[in-house]
C-alpha cells in the first residue's frame, strides 16, 4: 500500500508538472484572443476621425466613456497602459499593428496587452461594490496603487485618513446628476463615476468602494 502511494504522488507530480507549461500557454493564448476580439468588435466606434488609427485623444475620449465595460474597457486600459509606457516604442494603434503585438510573445521591446488586458480585467470584475465608501468611512489598509504612478496623491490622502476619516468622508457628496462633489483645498470639482477603464488603471480600494478612484 505504501508503495502504492508513493508511485500516485510521484504520477500526479509529473503530470502537474508536465502540463503546467501547457495551461500557462493556453492562459496566455485565450487571454490574447478575448483582447483582440474586444479591441476588433469597438476599433471602429473608437476611432472617431475614421483614420484607421487610434491616436491618444481617441484613447482617452473612449476611457472616460461609461459605455465601454469589461473587456473593452480593459482593452482600453491595456492600450493606453502601453501608450504611455517609455520602455518600447510603440507603432501607429492601427488594428493591423495591434493584433500583431498581441498575437507575439512579451518580449523588452514590445508590450504584454495579454497581460495588461488579463490585469485590468481582474481589476474591473474585482469592484463589486460601486458605492462611494462601502464600510461607511474610508479606511486605510484598503487602498491600493493603481498603475498611474500617483503616490504622490495616495501618501497624504493615506495620512489624512489616519488623522480623521470622517473629515476626508465629508469632502464627497454624490450629487442629483450621479456625479460625485470633491472638496480640495484650491476648490470644489465636479466628477463623473469611474468607468470600467478608470477603474482598470487607477488606485483600488479592495472592494471598499470608489472613492479612491
Amino acid at each position: 500500500m505504501k508503495g502504492f502511494r508513493q508511485r500516485f504522488w510521484s504520477a500526479l507530480l509529473w503530470l502537474l508538472l508536465a502540463t503546467a507549461p501547457a495551461c500557462s500557454l493556453w492562459a496566455q493564448t485565450n487571454a490574447g484572443d478575448a483582447f483582440i476580439k474586444a479591441v476588433s468588435a469597438s476599433f471602429l466606434t473608437w476611432d472617431k476621425d475614421h483614420n484607421q488609427t487610434l491616436s491618444v485623444e481617441e484613447l482617452d475620449a473612449a476611457i472616460e466613456d461609461p459605455a465601454n465595460k469589461g473587456q473593452a474597457a480593459a482593452a482600453l486600459a491595456a492600450l493606453k497602459r502601453a501608450s504611455r509606457s517609455t520602455n518600447y516604442a510603440l507603432p501607429p494603434l492601427t488594428l493591423k499593428n495591434i493584433r500583431k503585438l498581441a498575437s507575439g510573445p512579451p518580449a523588452t521591446n514590445r508590450p504584454d496587452l495579454r497581460g495588461m488586458f488579463s490585469a485590468g480585467l481582474k481589476r474591473i470584475s474585482g469592484v463589486t461594490n460601486h458605492e462611494l465608501f462601502a464600510s461607511g468611512l474610508p479606511q486605510l489598509n484598503t487602498i491600493r496603487q493603481g498603475r498611474m504612478g500617483d503616490c504622490f496623491c495616495l501618501a497624504p490622502l493615506g495620512a489624512m485618513i489616519h488623522r480623521d476619516p470622517r473629515e476626508v468622508a465629508s469632502l464627497f457628496s454624490v450629487q442629483t446628476d450621479g456625479r460625485v462633489r470633491v472638496e480640495f483645498g484650491g476648490g470644489a470639482v465636479s466628477v463623473a463615476p469611474p468607468t470600467d477603464a478608470e477603474l482598470a488603471m487607477t488606485a483600488g480600494n479592495s472592494q471598499d468602494g470608489v472613492w479612491v478612484n
